[in-house]
């Protein structure tokens, strides 16, 4: 059995008790760390993003035929020159210290109280310092990636996200020099909200840190975009140099 047919390989849940449950990935967000404004008050040790505006993708925007986010999230994998540092969880949470140990298991409990409990690729992906892996959630469409980075979780990445990143990496020409593993793999947050998933709107573009800069997410649903759009940016540091710009038509497969 190929890889693909492996994560193909879903879990069975009652409808009702699926539609019941939270589908967006639910633990804590990690700390805001930006300088833009808007209206809406920041939590305390935070700075609040900008509203996304519902911008549509562009004239002769390419579309992206949708797969499950575990499919789009081995296709990343693959595009970012990414390693297999282990085949189990399990067996790669063995292997960590006691303290990042505890960590992890205390947020895949967590998601997994949300819903997000379907292991079917049980893998665990290593890019420079970053560490990943998928949890699909039961309802059958939405997924959440932790990356955790030297011991500490630096991004949770839901399903429109792995959408953008990983459209992007199928276009990725190296521009400047810089590898895809370097301008598209989150090691950090910049902004997020508490959650994600498909059919809801970003309320503000979601921002994570690259290797060498950062890369923002918009993902919208708007009218004449039954399935929705997503927008992606890579840049340097500092927001000096744009690597690539792409908007994306969403169409079911």
């Amino acid at each position: 059995m190929d890889r693909r047919a492996f994560i193909r390989t879903g879990m069975v849940v009652p409808v009702a008790f699926a539609a019941a449950l939270s589908v967006a990935c639910r633990a804590p967000a990690p700390t805001m760390r930006s300088t833009s404004t808007s209206n809406a008050a920041p939590t305390v040790g935070q700075v609040a993003p900008t509203v996304a505006p519902v911008v549509g993708p562009g004239a002769g925007a390419p579309t992206f035929v949708m797969q499950h986010p575990v499919l789009l999230l081995d296709d990343l994998v693959g595009r970012t020159s990414s390693q297999l540092a282990s085949s189990d969880v399990e067996a790669w949470l063995a292997t960590r210290a006691e303290a990042e140990r505890a960590e992890i298991v205390k947020l895949n409990a967590t998601m997994a109280e949300h819903g997000f409990s379907d292991r079917r690729d049980p893998r665990v992906f290593t890019s420079g310092n970053a560490s990943f892996y998928v949890l699909g959630n039961v309802d059958g469409r939405n997924a959440c990636a932790p990356f955790w980075v030297n011991g500490k979780q630096e991004a949770l990445v839901e399903g429109p996200a792995i959408l953008g990143l990983t459209a992007m990496a199928r276009d990725w020409t190296s521009p400047g020099g810089v590898a895809p593993a370097q301008g598209l793999v989150p090691v950090g947050t910049l902004h997020r909200d508490k959650g994600a998933e498909f059919g809801v709107s970003f309320p503000y573009p979601y921002v994570y840190k690259t290797a060498v800069g950062q890369v923002s997410l918009n993902y919208q649903i708007g009218s004449g975009y039954p399935n929705g759009f997503i927008t992606v940016s890579a840049e340097r540091d500092g927001g000096g140099e744009l690597f690539a710009r792409q908007g994306y038509v969403l169409k079911e497969g």
